[in-house]
């Protein structure tokens, strides 16, 4: 299993107070001397009724929004140099979001991409939201999906295999995701 280098951190809110995504990859990255992306995929639509009113053009619209959340990733990756660890980060227009979190992935050459579970308020909480599920099932990057931001201690690792290899997923994926898996564990 090849070491972990460069790991993605997909950040769903970049105003949030609470980051555990990127707590979890933090620690990792130190455990391994990995590299952090961390990384937020604008896909909210821009109505152009209200761009007539604001007075401004698509491009200027978009050039803020993408300015505003990567000052945001730009502070909260200090924070993250100040510890000694190596952070870049990325924002991009793209949608649906999870299908740019794993185009980034694909193109930045990650080992691994940790994303915070989306919480859910519904009959069956245990039940993943759609992007947590289609991060997972369309990923060719090992993901790891966090709750919460307490550092691990001695962490389980629930890693999710594919012994029937439907969806046309190669068999050595499932072996990448268990060397990942006993790799985070271990760190």
């Amino acid at each position: 299993m090849p070491a972990i280098r460069r790991i993605l951190v997909a950040i769903k809110d970049t105003s949030a107070r609470s980051l555990p995504a990127v707590e979890k990859a933090a620690q990792l990255a130190r455990a391994h001397k990995a590299q952090l992306e961390l990384y937020h995929a604008i896909s909210e639509p821009i109505y152009v009724d209200a761009l007539a009113i604001a007075g401004q053009t698509v491009a200027q619209l978009r050039r803020k929004w993408r300015d505003a959340h990567l000052k945001k990733l730009d502070r909260i990756a200090e924070r993250l140099r100040e510890a000694g660890t190596k952070v870049a980060t990325g924002v991009e227009w793209d949608f649906p979001a999870f299908e740019a979190i794993i185009r980034h992935a694909v193109r930045r050459k990650v080992d691994l991409i940790v994303a915070e579970r989306h919480a859910t308020r519904h009959l069956a909480p245990w039940v993943l939201r759609f992007n947590d599920w289609e991060l997972l099932r369309r990923s060719p990057v090992p993901v790891l999906l966090v709750k919460s931001g307490k550092p691990y201690a001695a962490p389980v690792v629930l890693a999710a295999v594919d012994p029937t290899h439907s969806f046309a997923k190669p068999a050595r994926l499932d072996a990448s995701i268990l060397g990942m898996a006993t790799q985070v564990a271990g760190a």
